[in-house]
């Protein structure tokens, strides 16, 4: 995988039988400490700060592929949530909103995703061995990881209760 190879299914089911919530499709690249590099090449020390004590930041959101291109859901949103977690922990950070905007967009189209994605944005202390208290520095790692529909048909039929 380390070369950037198409990724391949893992099936953590060991039943045998596979669904969408035991399949897991690697992606090709991740965008880690600014570059995009190949999935196997995204690494943490075991002393990391985030491992030992976690003390790291996160947030996750979807994209749907829908009528030729990738639809994000909320991503500004979430991204803000994800600034303010960052303040609220007091790590350091210098990236923007739109700084992060810009390093998803970059990162999907990386992977030339044309399929359902679900974003997972971690930004972690980076030092081999730092301590809790510590601020910075800090490392981002965003992942794009396909998923398959939950639901078999492309149209539910919802509705909204009135109780």
């Amino acid at each position: 995988m380390a070369d950037g190879a198409p990724a391949k299914a893992i099936d953590f089911d060991t039943t045998g039988e596979t669904d969408v919530a035991t399949t897991f499709t690697a992606p090709r690249f991740i965008l880690f400490d600014g570059e995009v590099v190949p999935y196997g090449a995204a690494r943490v020390h075991v002393l990391s700060p985030a491992l030992k004590y976690g003390v790291a930041v996160f947030e996750g959101f979807c994209g749907y592929w829908h009528d030729g291109q990738l639809l994000t859901f909320r991503m500004r949103d979430h991204l803000r949530r994800l600034r303010a977690s960052l303040d609220m922990a007091g790590l350091d950070y210098e990236r923007d909103v739109y700084g992060l905007e810009e390093d998803v967009h970059h990162l999907i189209r990386a992977n030339e995703y044309e399929q359902n994605i679900h974003m997972r944005l971690q930004i972690f202390l980076a030092a081999d061995d730092g301590t809790p208290e510590d601020s910075g520095p800090t490392i981002t790692s965003i992942s794009a990881v396909p998923v398959k529909p939950y639901f078999e048909r492309p149209i539910l039929n919802l509705g909204i209760s009135s109780w």
